[in-house]
């Protein structure tokens, strides 16, 4: 936007970041200044426990900070973090991700590491995606084909009876699930045709 200089901003100069009024743009501003090293082509990762002290994923800020730097250094310049979301072990909901994704994405503005950040979550399987489709509580990876798409983990132990049902329910509702990590599910190990149904 206008206010945001028009997409140009000034060279080499960190002190200008900050007339960029919003955190998307601040972010962009500060990639432009980064140069990634030849042999780390630019990336995007789509499932990232990032966010301090929500899951499994690092229990503090320095620890993310850290993260984040190293990720930056790697040739990552934006990550959509996906924190678990879990009933009765990680309560986490589409607006507290939100919340925790905002004040993130201000600290590594504050600590000058020029890493954009999308939110979406790793849901786990079960009834209760049911109750967030239908409320529209599912923070989305993003949208292809007409379809929303949820990031959907199994237990590493197997593939819950019905899950196969409870896939095709979302494909019905414009919602594709992409499965989480699927080689670690015993199930898979065992059998790689247990996943040939999603």
């Amino acid at each position: 936007p206008g206010s945001c200089t028009s997409g140009r901003y000034p060279q080499h100069r960190p002190s200008c970041w900050a007339q960029a009024h919003c955190v998307s743009c601040r972010v962009a501003a500060r990639l432009t200044h980064f140069t990634v090293l030849p042999f780390h082509p630019p990336m995007i990762d789509i499932h990232c426990h990032m966010l301090p002290g929500i899951d499994d994923g690092p229990e503090g800020v320095d620890e993310s900070i850290e993260m984040a730097r190293l990720a930056v250094a790697n040739g990552i310049t934006e990550i959509v973090v996906t924190p678990h979301i879990h009933a009765g072990r990680y309560e986490n909901t589409r607006e507290s991700v939100a919340w925790s994704t905002q004040q993130f994405q201000q600290c590594l503005l504050d600590h000058d590491v020029a890493l954009r950040l999308r939110m979406a979550a790793e849901i786990r399987i079960g009834p209760e995606l049911m109750t967030m489709v239908g409320g529209q509580q599912v923070p989305w990876l993003g949208s292809l084909d007409g379809y929303q798409l949820v990031l959907l983990e199994f237990p590493h132990s197997h593939i819950p009876v019905g899950s196969d049902k409870l896939v095709n329910w979302c494909l019905q509702r414009k919602v594709r699930p992409v499965i989480a990590h699927p080689e670690r599910n015993k199930d898979v190990i065992r059998n790689l045709e247990k996943i040939t149904p999603f």
